[in-house]
């Protein structure tokens, strides 16, 4: 499903209320993105001009798609771990106690390869499921997660 045929299930007036607040041609860029494929920042910066209840809008929009990544990185997982050999007793009592990157990754369901290049700036941004992602695995609100990543920031 497109962004734009999203936005009319769940916010009917849309177009209305951002013809005015940004650029037609960046707007229907934007509204022509996979909602798989749309940025955490526009998303979240249009959200926010259309509703003020983020986190009840959102809450069941990247579902499938989340439900899509977590199978393709079990599968992942469990094609590594037939393969794994065994790490000694003392490499695993460690372990138990260190929050990794990979945490986060496995958590949320994105590949730690994509998580790795965001955090190292060789991808510009999030997909905004990958937020959503994030703050459900982590028990963080939606609409913080977003603001703490691009409320000071413009389209």
């Amino acid at each position: 499903m497109n962004f734009k045929r999203y936005l009319m299930k769940v916010i009917p007036d849309f177009e209305e209320k951002l013809k005015d607040k940004f650029d037609k041609n960046v707007l229907d860029d934007l509204l022509n993105n996979q909602l798989s494929k749309i940025k955490g920042k526009p998303f979240y910066n249009i959200m926010i001009l259309l509703t003020s209840e983020f986190d009840l809008i959102t809450k069941d929009t990247f579902t499938l798609i989340i439900e899509d990544a977590k199978a393709s990185i079990l599968d992942k997982k469990n094609k590594a771990n037939t393969e794994e050999k065994r790490r000694n007793n003392i490499q695993k009592f460690i372990d138990q106690f260190i929050t990794l990157q990979t945490d986060i990754a496995d958590s949320a369901y994105i590949s730690e390869t994509r998580l790795s290049k965001i955090l190292t700036s060789k991808i510009d941004d999030f997909y905004a499921w990958e937020v959503v992602s994030i703050a459900n695995s982590q028990n963080y609100s939606r609409l913080k997660a977003f603001e703490d990543l691009y409320k000071n920031d413009s389209v």
